[in-house]
């Protein structure tokens, strides 16, 4: 989505026909596309948790390399072609950054094999995470650089060819646009049905609950019940247990002796004074 905006921003200049009329426009445009290069690349060696999201299976290590290589290495391609118009020019990136061309070796640093979506159950899965030299993302790289490349100094002095060139990068941003759409809108898909199946492994997550306490659970309140009654139960118990432990054997025989020396000397009520 980044790298969209920033395609669509450039291009909100670079095919106005007021660019291409006044140079200082000109060379404006080109400054802020050379910026923007160096956003997407950024973009392109995101990670999260420490893993790359663009560079296949090696995730720990960078996509892309930095845009002052990448820019270099083009600068010397067009000196080794001696391309001084604008279309030799566009010639030389379009092929250096093609399948088995110089960004292969050059500018993507990732790994050769893609990395496989998640699963999502056992007979989903979401599709394969894009690398950093995704055709649509390389189209993209094509058009930002060569407008790095007039930021640079590419056609100082002769403001045909740069407005040429500078019209061509628009065009290829926009050609890029539509790759970039159709890449956004799959990944958007991706996470709707990751949304989906979240929501779907949280209700599973809910109904075994649900079933195991069924199986091996019991009812919270029942629980609860069942702890009162027990509590009032041992309460119960202690309070018998207390009594229960007055009752040693001194304290039964002198309880006994006292009830006999009563009734021995009830009878004799004139004697009652001396029993006492």
């Amino acid at each position: 989505n980044l790298i969209r905006m920033a395609t669509q921003e450039s291009l909100g200049t670079l095919l106005l026909d007021e660019t291409f009329a006044d140079p200082q426009i000109s060379i404006s445009a080109a400054r802020s596309a050379g910026a923007e290069f160096k956003s997407i690349l950024g973009t392109l060696n995101g990670t999260v948790n420490n893993r790359s999201l663009f560079a296949g299976t090696t995730t720990d290590s960078a996509a892309v390399t930095d845009a002052e290589t990448i820019l270099t290495a083009l600068e010397a391609e067009i000196t080794l072609a001696a391309a001084d118009t604008a279309v030799d020019v566009e010639a030389v990136v379009e092929t250096w950054f093609a399948a088995g061309g110089g960004f292969d070796t050059v500018g993507y640093i990732g790994g050769a094999d893609t990395l496989s979506g998640p699963r999502l159950s056992d007979s989903e899965e979401l599709g394969d995470a894009p690398r950093a030299d995704d055709p649509r993302l390389r189209e993209t790289l094509v058009g930002f650089a060569m407008a790095s490349l007039v930021d640079r100094g590419l056609f100082a002095g002769n403001d045909a060819e740069k407005s040429a060139f500078l019209r061509a990068a628009g065009e290829r941003m926009l050609n890029a646009e539509r790759g970039l759409a159709d890449m956004q809108a799959q990944i958007g898909l991706d996470e709707a049905r990751l949304d989906r199946a979240e929501t779907e492994g949280a209700a599973e997550r809910i109904a075994l609950e649900t079933a195991r306490e069924a199986l091996i659970g019991i009812d919270p309140y029942e629980t609860a019940g069942q702890l009162q009654s027990i509590e009032v139960q041992i309460r119960s118990l202690y309070t018998v247990t207390a009594r229960l432990s007055q009752l040693t054997l001194p304290a039964y025989l002198r309880r006994s002796a006292s009830s006999q020396h009563f009734i021995l000397c009830a009878p004799h009520a004139a004697l009652r004074l001396r029993c006492g």
